[in-house]
């Protein structure tokens, strides 16, 4: 009934000390948060697989933060403005 969808970029933690294309320190222990690129993405799901609906979920909760509309054919666009990167795909019954 319901699918988690993760949608992220580039990624790092935010202490990490990185040197041209060399992670000199991850930072695993100086930090707890991570930043991650933005990315915008058309997903498109054949009608045969039925209706359904695409929520934004909050990255700290996992709680429903607003929906992503939902075109005829089964496409919606992520944007890069999201602010996060999961999204839950629920099936709506028809």
């Amino acid at each position: 009934k319901r699918v988690l969808v993760c949608l992220v970029g580039n990624s790092r933690n935010e202490a990490a000390v990185i040197r041209g294309r060399t992670i000199v320190d991850p930072g695993w222990d100086k930090s707890r948060t991570v930043l991650a690129e933005p990315l915008e993405a058309t997903l498109t799901f054949p009608r045969a697989t039925g209706s359904f609906k695409v929520h934004r979920l909050s990255t700290r909760t996992g709680v429903r933060q607003g929906e992503i509309p939902v075109s005829e054919d089964g496409s919606f666009t992520i944007p890069k403005s999201a602010h996060t990167i999961y999204f839950e795909l629920e099936r709506v019954s028809e």
